[in-house]
């Protein structure tokens, strides 16, 4: 949850790994931007299966 929540206020320029996805899209490190979109995507997939199992 905080992951994601660090993602959202990123992009809208908060700061948090959304600012980092932003900045490596800019500057063409594509290997970071992909390492990152992992840890969002298994961090929701988490919180998902936690989700079910409440």
């Amino acid at each position: 949850m905080n992951l994601r929540e660090s993602l959202i206020l990123g992009l809208v320029g908060a700061g948090g790994i959304g600012f980092y996805i932003q900045t490596y899209v800019r500057t063409f490190q594509y290997e970071k931007v992909a390492t990152l979109t992992i840890v969002v995507v298994i961090e929701l997939a988490n919180n998902a299966i936690r989700t079910l199992l409440r």
